[in-house]
């Protein structure tokens, strides 16, 4: 796994922005996160876990695991 040594938080709102999509609950777009992850072996504190299906298991029926592991949003 790659991961810079140092990161710079980003917003989901900024994310939101960059994606083009609208952040409903604008608390919400004030949580940041520090890295992406695909993989729940992977997830670190401060991480955004974004959900893909797999050839076994979507990556939305780990959401309490990535959870505990210190992921902060889920998309």
């Amino acid at each position: 796994m790659i991961r810079p040594e140092t990161s710079n938080p980003k917003s989901l709102s900024e994310l939101a922005r960059f994606l083009g999509i609208e952040v409903s609950d604008h608390k919400q777009g004030e949580i940041l996160f520090t890295g992406i992850a695909s993989d729940t072996r992977s997830v670190r504190p401060g991480d955004l876990f974004i959900a893909l299906p797999g050839s076994k298991s979507h990556g939305a029926a780990f959401i309490v695991e990535i959870s505990a592991a210190g992921a902060v949003a889920v998309l």
